[in-house]
């Protein structure tokens, strides 16, 4: 019975392994003889299946008779062989550990049966047990000389083999390689002993793996097997068998990944903020795509100030991106490329802005008319790349407004526009700088004001010589309606006079000269251009006048005052009322012409403006606390306003028929005062408003304020002390009266202080100051009488002197750090006094005001402002801070809103504060845990019009299932927009879109497989002109004649457009372009060379014709 043997090992037959390897080369190259598949011509002399046969007949006979002679010999019975032989058919081989733990007691048994004490190589076969001859461990006996030549003996003389073992028994092949192997055969002699012998050929002969294929396999003619073997291309662990039919041997293969020969880095694109960081991870394979270890790289980036950190790695390095912006650039990882078998990978980068740059504007307005010759303000707004406000760089403004130009401040300019009529001019906002640049236009046409003629106020006027007159402009538009007028131009005929400003919409001041004189006049006018094929034609649209005289010096009114100063007036009555005006030195005077109004419901005054007098007629409501106001005309040298208190009765009340005063008795010291008011009463005892009532006093050097009063007045007392004085309150109907004793003085006064310290008050307004007076030891006293004053331009106090205080009338001229000083001679106290627009900011509000923010995470906080009156205001800058823990506000100054990038702590209670100089506002924040996981997302900016050629940077923002802001996962970036791309193709942060070469209508989506979001895109034409033509486009100029060439502009679909501003050159000799630039034509002036092939050239920065 045959007994298959398995791998074998030992020196020994390691060392016939070494001698047999030396003919390997020669039995290989003619190992084809004695192949399964020969050469056919070789088989035509050599009939291989007939030998095949033959020899396998005495193979399987030698095989059974050698297996049961060593059975017999191992002591094996016939069931126990039956039973090894099905086991090992069965493939069941022994583990090294099994053989290796019985060699020693084998070794030592053979030793002790056959007598031997020499060194043995020992052949290492299968086993299970010590009694089975496949488990055994026995060793051949032999030399290298004899077991070379027993191999090579001829097949008549040669014992048929009944073991074998392949050569390497153990190896590796690189996926797709080949490799020789060699099978060497054994015939075992019984008693532990084996030689080599020739391998036997049989019908049944083959080779085998499960990891690559046999292309070729065979017996040598030095009698051993020979194949080769190509591993497969991914790698396994496997074996490689050869069967002999009576017996079959393995070895173990290793099919092994090849040498890198590519590679790819991880991430393949990424955004990466300026003067940030991105860890790029490189992965290799060998030329199957199985995954290697890397070799050596040398990694590079052709980003501007960017480096990578190691320069050399076999893994990975850091990218630290620098602090411009840049666009497709690279990262590499490099393994001597310029080598036939190095290689290079790359990965895309695009350094993004950060957070606080600003990388888009927005003008406002931003479509917008300015009269010819007037101003425009234009505000900037610019934007980071999440779309959130942020704080504008230097911006550089221009403008095509013929004439115009830009006046900057700050994150604004104001526009001052040409005399020229036009239309489809812009205004430009640009910065460009570290990598970023970006722009924002705004549209303008220039037109006519409403206005179409204007009258001055005063119509005439009287100046003193070297004195001032201010001339107000109304305008009416053509339906006679008012509207603002146009920058207009003043000048005036007053000999040695002069207008400041020349240019003004609304007001200019005549200064006169020395000269006496009448019959001079101060004129305002409004003109236009009209630029038409290079002329310029001049349009006066109209023209107002005012007479002047020029008369020597008459005080001016200073103050005024009205009587009666409070009246009851019934519904639809009337009530006279007559003004006396004051110079500074108090001097009555006569008042200029006032206009008079009133704030009755319904109300109106009869005449105005009027100098002396005016009727107050009431309408249909009844109420209370209605003033009349008389005020200074505008134009005049002094502002200042008057007022009357009156209420508006249903009906006649009955007449007063007595009165009392409260307090009826009063103690007053030396010097103070005491304020008694008047009740009076119908004869049936029931309260009636008082008519105006006269206050006197007996008391010695005392004094009634104010003297006529309907409901009451303050005594002010003299310095006697006196008993049995009285105050009276009478009319011609009735009297009543109250007793005064005038007592010691109080504790005098040495300080004061005014109530508030601190006002502001809008222009031509009036504020309340209360004055309290301080005893030395800082107890509140009577103030003696204290005189007021101020340094607020055009400003005056009503009473200039007062023991309580005064009411400051502020004038027409908007500043900051004026005083209120109230001064009693031995000591003085003041009130700081801002005198602000009309309409300017006075308080605000913030958006959200109240919010939680997650920790680390953003709130955008948006400021509205509001007047005195609640109505909406422009904000000034305003300063953002945080009590937030580690919090910070960007911008950190801004008119519109700032966002609060929130700390690592987690706390409640905490603000956010808008701060101006004079008011501020605050909203709440509550810091919590931080929420992750994004579940839905949307794209910044939403929609965008782009213009064809250009780039737009979209970024993503990610939500998780609360609906706050969280961190997106990487998404896939694509357009609908035909020739449209995005760059990267994955990012968790962002994309730039670049457009096709045609205007189109699509999106840009961001897709995460779980959520995805989208912004739509309007690829639009280039705006403006595109291109341009001369008329005409050639000429003949006679020597030192001219010639004037239009220029025409055609847009991005071949329409008509207007040029921009053109820059005109020539190349005739001694030539010259007239004007040099211009977007309508120019004049060329020839020289003094006759000459041909001369050129007159237009340009701008994007063509040229």
């Amino acid at each position: 019975m045959a007994r298959k043997v398995g791998l074998m090992s030992g020196k020994a037959f390691v060392a016939i392994a070494l001698l047999l390897l030396v003919s390997m080369v020669s039995a290989i190259e003619i190992a084809a003889t004695a192949s399964v598949s020969a050469d056919p011509a070789i088989s035509k002399s050599f009939d291989v299946n007939a030998y095949l046969k033959k020899a396998a007949e005495k193979v399987l006979a030698n095989s059974k008779a050698l297996a049961e002679k060593a059975a017999t010999q191992a002591g094996y019975t016939p069931e126990e062989l039956k039973a090894l032989e099905k086991k090992v058919e069965a493939g069941a081989l022994p583990t090294q550990a099994a053989v290796e733990s019985q060699k020693a007691e084998e070794e030592k048994a053979l030793a002790k049966k056959q007598g031997q004490t020499q060194t043995q190589t020992p052949i290492q076969t299968p086993t299970e047990s010590a009694k089975r001859v496949a488990s055994s461990s026995r060793e051949w006996r032999y030399n290298a000389g004899q077991a070379a030549v027993a191999v090579q003996n001829s097949d008549s003389n040669a014992a048929s083999a009944t073991m074998c073992l392949i050569y390497p028994p153990k190896s590796g092949v690189a996926a797709g390689e080949g490799r020789d192997y060699a099978a060497i055969c054994g015939v075992d002699l019984g008693g532990g002993s084996y030689k080599p012998t020739q391998c036997p050929l049989s019908v049944s002969y083959s080779w085998g793996s499960d990891v690559g294929s046999i292309t070729e396999y065979g017996v040598s003619p030095k009698g051993f097997g020979t194949a080769h073997f190509v591993a497969q291309t991914t790698p396994a662990a496997g074996s490689i068998t050869a069967d002999f039919g009576a017996f079959s041997c393995s070895a173990i293969i290793y099919a092994q990944a090849g040498p890198a020969s590519s590679c790819s880095l991880a991430p393949e694109s990424a955004i990466v903020l300026a003067n940030g960081s991105q860890l790029f991870a490189a992965a290799c394979a060998d030329s199957y795509g199985n995954a290697v270890d890397c070799p050596l790289f040398e990694w590079g980036t052709d980003a501007t100030d960017a480096t990578v950190n190691p320069v050399y790695s076999n893994d990975s390095t850091l990218f630290t991106a620098g602090s411009g912006v840049q666009l497709d650039r690279r990262v590499w990882a490099d393994h001597d490329s310029m080598s036939a078998h190095g290689f290079r990978c790359e990965a895309s980068v695009t350094i993004a802005p950060q957070l606080d740059q600003a990388v888009t504007c927005t003008l406002a307005p931003a479509n917008a008319d300015v009269v010819a010759s007037g101003t425009l303000g234009y505000a900037a707004s610019c934007y980071n790349i999440k779309g959130n406000p942020a704080a504008c760089p230097a911006l550089g403004w221009a403008t095509d407004v013929t004439e115009g130009w830009m006046e900057p401040f700050g994150g604004q300019a104001t526009l001052h526009a040409g005399s020229a009529i036009e239309d489809g001019k812009t205004v430009l906002a640009a910065f460009r700088g570290g990598g970023i640049k970006f722009k924002c236009v705004a549209s303008v046409d220039v037109v006519y004001p409403d206005a179409r003629d204007c009258v001055l106020s005063p119509s005439a006027a009287s100046v003193a010589p070297g004195g001032s007159q201010i001339f107000t402009a109304a305008c009416h538009d053509a339906a006679g309606l008012d509207t603002d007028c146009p920058v207009l131009g003043w000048i005036t005929d007053v000999t040695g006079g002069s207008m400041a400003p020349i240019w003004a919409n609304d007001s200019s001041t005549l200064t006169a000269g020395q000269t006496i004189e009448d019959g001079k006049g101060v004129y305002a006018s409004y003109a236009v251009d009209h630029i038409s094929n290079g002329t310029i034609r001049h349009e006066q649209v109209f023209k107002c006048a005012a007479d002047v005289n020029v008369t020597p010096a008459v005080p001016d009114a200073f103050a005024c005052a009205l009587s009666p100063s409070s009246a009851n007036v019934s519904v639809n009555g009337s009530q006279p009322f007559t003004a006396a005006c004051y110079s500074k030195r108090g001097v009555a005077v006569q008042c200029p012409a006032l206009d008079w109004t009133t704030d009755v419901t319904g109300g109106f005054m009869l005449p105005t403006p009027s100098n002396d007098t005016s009727t107050l007629y009431a309408g249909q409501v009844a109420e209370d606390g209605r003033l009349v106001y008389a005020e200074s005309p505008a134009g005049a040298p002094i502002a200042f306003i008057c007022n009357a208190s009156v209420n508006i009765v249903t009906q006649p009340q009955p007449r007063p028929y007595a009165c009392t005063l409260a307090p009826s008795a009063a103690e007053v010291s030396v010097g103070g005062s005491e304020y008694f008011e008047a009740t009076c009463y119908s004869k049936r005892g029931v309260v009636l408003d008082c008519p105006t009532l006269n206050w006197t006093t007996t008391v010695t050097g005392g004094f009634m304020l104010p003297a006529q009063s309907q409901t009451g007045s303050t005594l002010y007392a003299g310095t006697t002390m006196e008993t049995d004085r009285l105050v009276a309150a009478s009319t011609v109907d009735f009297s009543c009266y109250a007793s005064v004793n005038v007592t010691k003085p109080q504790a005098f006064a040495v300080s004061c202080s005014l109530d508030p310290n601190a006002a502001s008050i809008i222009v031509g307004g009036s504020q309340y100051f209360a004055a309290t007076c301080f005893d030395s030891s800082g107890n509140a006293t009577d103030c003696p009488i204290i005189d007021f004053f101020t340094d607020v331009t055009d400003g005056f106090v009503l009473p200039p002197a007062s023991q309580n205080g005064t009411t400051l009338y502020v004038g027409m001229v908007a500043e900051n750090d004026r005083v209120l000083v109230a001064d009693a001679g031995n000591f003085s106290c003041s009130a700081s006094v801002n005198v602000i627009p009309v309409g300017g900011a006075q308080s605000c509000a913030l958006d959200p005001n109240a919010t939680s923010v997650h920790v680390g995470g953003t709130q955008y906080f948006s400021a509205a402002c509001f007047d005195f009156a609640g109505s909406a205001a422009a904000c000034p800058d305003l300063n953002w801070t945080t009590t937030v823990t580690g919090g910070t506000m960007l911008p950190a100054q801004s008119p519109i809103g700032s966002t609060l990038h929130a700390g690592a702590t987690m706390e409640d209670g905490r603000t956010v504060t808008a701060e101006a100089q004079a008011f501020s506002c605050t909203a709440f924040v509550n810091v919590t845990k931080p929420i992750t996981g994004p579940v839905a997302c949307n794209l910044t900016p939403s929609s965008a019009a782009i213009a064809v050629g250009s780039l737009q940077f979209f970024y993503a923002t990610c939500f998780d299932s609360a609906g706050n802001e969280t961190n997106c996962s990487v998404m896939d970036w694509a357009t609908t927009i035909t020739g449209g791309s995005m760059s990267p193709l994955q990012s968790a942060f962002g994309s730039v879109f670049s457009t096709g070469p045609t205007p189109d209508y699509g999106v840009v989506i961001a897709d995460s497989g779980n959520y995805s979001c989208a912004a739509t895109v309007n690829v639009t034409a280039p705006a403006g002109a595109q291109s341009c033509s001369l008329n005409p486009d050639a000429a003949s100029v006679p020597i030192s004649g001219t010639q004037y060439f239009a220029a025409s502009c055609l847009d991005y679909y071949g329409g008509a457009i207007a040029c921009p501003q053109l820059n005109w050159t020539t190349t005739v000799t001694n030539g010259s372009m007239t004007p040099l630039v211009s977007a309508t034509g120019s004049t060329l002036q020839a020289g003094t060379v006759m000459e041909d092939g001369k050129t007159v050239t237009a340009f701008d920065a994007a063509f040229s014709c």
